[in-house]
């Protein structure tokens, strides 16, 4: 348990999304596609030279890039988390973040306002 929750204090996390499912699939079936071009670089080169380096160059490619995914994935995640936790709190003590709308509840003066803001107190029977 969060502290926020032990505190009493609404704790909303972000909606599930389905991209890291789609990226670690993706990472997955192109390790996959690269196995089987790195299996079959010899027949190619025995054809023709060109031909196997397009598959080493391939083959690399999709070794790679899911390795990158991961990285810049992970980095971003920890960017975003570390950006939130250091967000300021409002003067109300929340934080902006939080999704509440805590200026609806209070009226906001300028200090060129010539109003005072009022309070009203219930009548009182003086008889």
């Amino acid at each position: 348990m969060s502290t926020q929750a032990l505190r009493g204090e609404d704790v909303h996390s972000e909606p599930a999304t389905v991209r890291p499912y789609l990226l670690g699939g993706l990472a997955a079936l192109s390790v996959g596609a690269a196995t089987i071009h790195f299996a079959v670089v010899f027949e190619h080169f025995a054809e023709y030279a060109l031909y196997g380096v397009f598959f080493l160059v391939i083959s690399w490619a999709q070794m790679i890039w899911p390795a990158v995914v991961a990285a810049i994935t992970a980095a971003g995640t920890a960017t975003t988390a570390a950006a939130r936790a250091m967000a300021p709190l409002r003067p109300t003590g929340r934080s902006a973040r939080d999704g509440r709308h805590s200026r609806a509840a209070q009226p906001t003066i300028s200090p060129n306002s010539r109003t005072q803001p009022t309070t009203s107190s219930a009548p009182t029977d003086s008889a």
